[in-house]
């Protein structure tokens, strides 16, 4: 077995390795650190052309959904009046004839009297004629 002092003498390969890689890691972010921030930049400029289209896009369907939303309330308006005039002219009609329904009763009463006379009538016609008959 090794010493503490032994081993601190040898070199650690592992070390050497890593600073080996450091280095060239380092030479290669220098190289491509411009070519990485080029193509960031490049990448958040198409975003931001994507979102000001998204936004534009968007914009535009929300005008036409208004534009439609404010059409169909009209036209929902325009129903609701020409109904509601519909039903207040029913509503006049049905008054009218209600109306010359009880004039119309008014006029019949005397019917019911003068139905009481024609059974009286026609039952006095009945004793008149089975009158004649047995004088016959």
């Amino acid at each position: 077995m090794q010493s503490k002092s032994d081993q601190e003498s040898i070199p650690n390969v592992e070390n050497i390795t890593d600073e080996t890689k450091s280095e060239e890691g380092e030479a290669k972010n220098s190289l491509l650190s411009a070519d990485f921030l080029k193509s960031i930049e490049n990448d958040a400029r198409h975003c931001s052309e994507n979102l000001i289209s998204m936004m534009s896009n968007l914009q535009t369907s929300l005008h036409a959904i208004s534009e439609l939303t404010i059409e169909h309330m009209e036209l929902y308006q325009n129903a609701i009046n020409v109904q509601s005039g519909t039903i207040q002219k029913s509503m006049i009609d049905c008054s009218n004839l209600m109306s010359k329904c009880r004039d119309l009763a008014e006029s019949l009463k005397p019917v019911d009297s003068m139905a009481v006379q024609v059974k009286e009538i026609k039952k006095n016609l009945e004793l008149l004629e089975s009158q004649l008959t047995k004088i016959k």
